[in-house]
């Protein structure tokens, strides 16, 4: 018996090959090149993912500069430090805000006016002598005076400079607010104790006073508000601290200041005007300010209600700042989401009206043997195409704003916050290109044939 005559077998061609052998790969090209076929659609549809996408990069970056700019002007503060300051002159110890609602809290009431204590509120130096007993203050390690002085006039050989700020305080205080002399030598305490007119002097005031290196001034001879002091050594630069240029400073004995631009001679005489306090560690500084306030609350006879000076540091200051930011950077990241949100939306506009257009396509491939799935992945591949190439794109645009010469804290990328944008651009594609996909794969073949 002759076997049955075969008949040519026929080329199987892509557009003609049952979609149940599709590869993932030729779903993937067939979305490609729908994708393709209007590119103006495809942009107009990726617009919004992209500018979502840039905005949650640019503001994570911007978040994590300003969170790194905070723990840095903590560090260079001295996170193991704290200062402690008198009130205003003439409120005493009942007229400031932080009092009251300490009073509140211990359940006593505010005083009706200021005139009731007008009492000055001052720091002595044997309020500063009182910090050195290990007994009462176990968690203390040192304590430094400061005299503050603001705005005094600095001149070297007709160069001028106003000081930001200019501290009258002793050797230690360079180790308990981490101050490094970059040239020179610091003050020394023999020379505190015979009232030596020296000083060290910050980046940006040496920087004023001479065109040359900030070394040169090294043992130079210039005048603080028309006072004569000696230049033993340079600061080693700081920076800033949020707005604050740290480097606009200078320390000399205070001994001195108090005798040329007090006007009185401690140690005994006179008030000074704060107290640098050193922890024995960062995680004991509330200890130590907790010591502090007693010890003093004690000198002065009063309760922490009462309290004539208050306690702070750079860390607590800080906080309202950063506060801020979270704040800021929530509401923007809020912006952000709409954006992706509207993006998504567009995603799934644009699949529902490709899937309208397609339904006569739709209906052919179905009839050649394509199933269900088939045609669910192919759509579902185009709305992640075009969601995804969104997120690309938005990724490579947030990273061309954080390169941007901004003012304030300098963008810092953070890897996880692109590896969020790209996840959400696959999330967005997936949950907006499901209801158009599942509604293509829906369609039945006779009436997709017969739609026109």
């Amino acid at each position: 018996m002759r076997p049955a005559r075969r008949g040519r077998r026929q080329p199987i061609t892509a557009s003609t090959r049952p979609l149940r052998s599709f590869r993932a790969t030729e779903a993937v090209r067939f979305a490609l090149h729908a994708v393709l076929a209007d590119k103006l659609r495809a942009v107009l549809t990726m617009l919004a993912m992209v500018i979502g996408v840039s905005a949650v990069i640019a503001l994570v970056a911007v978040g994590t500069g300003s969170r790194q700019a905070v723990q840095a002007s903590i560090d260079r503060l001295g996170a193991d430090t704290f200062w402690v300051q008198p009130h205003q002159a003439g409120t005493g110890g009942m007229g400031s805000e932080q009092q009251n609602r300490i009073r509140r809290a211990l359940g006593l009431s505010a005083p009706a006016s200021n005139a009731t204590n007008p009492r000055k509120a001052t720091l002595t130096w044997a309020d500063l002598a009182a910090l050195d007993n290990r007994t009462l203050a176990p968690d203390v390690a040192a304590a430094a005076p400061g005299i503050g002085i603001g705005g005094v006039a600095a001149q070297y050989r007709g160069a001028a400079h106003s000081i930001g700020l200019l501290i009258g305080t002793t050797s230690n205080y360079l180790d308990i607010t981490d101050q490094t002399v970059e040239s020179g030598r610091p003050f020394t305490d023999a020379e505190y104790r015979a009232h030596a007119r020296v000083c060290l002097l910050g980046q940006t005031v040496a920087a004023d006073l001479t065109p040359a290196a900030p070394a040169t001034l090294d043992g130079a001879r210039i005048r603080l508000n028309g006072q004569p002091f000696t230049v033993v050594g340079i600061l080693a630069a700081k920076g800033y601290s949020g707005q604050a240029d740290l480097d606009n400073l200078a320390l000399c004995t205070a001994t001195a200041v108090a005798d040329t631009l007090y006007g009185y001679a401690p140690p005994g005489q006179g008030p000074i005007n704060g107290l640098a306090v050193q922890a024995d560690s960062p995680s004991t500084v509330a200890a130590a300010q907790a010591e502090v306030t007693r010890i003093l609350d004690a000198r002065h006879h009063l309760s922490m209600a009462d309290s004539d000076f208050v306690t702070w540091t750079a860390a607590s200051t800080l906080a309202t700042a950063s506060a801020a930011d979270r704040t800021l950077t929530i509401l923007l990241a809020t912006v952000a989401g709409i954006c992706l949100l509207v993006g998504g939306v567009g995603v799934m506009n644009t699949m529902l009206f490709t899937v309208r257009e397609r339904t006569r396509e739709i209906g052919i491939r179905k009839a050649l043997g394509a199933e269900r799935g088939d045609i669910l992945g192919q759509f579902l591949a185009e709305a992640v195409i075009l969601s995804m190439t969104g997120g690309v794109l938005g990724v490579l645009v947030g990273l061309g704003f954080t390169r941007l010469d901004v003012t304030g804290p300098h963008p810092a990328v953070s890897a996880w916050s692109i590896q969020l944008a790209l996840a959400v651009s696959l999330v967005t594609g997936l949950a907006f290109g499901t209801y158009p996909a599942v509604r293509a794969a829906a369609a039945q073949p006779i009436d997709a044939l017969r739609h026109e």
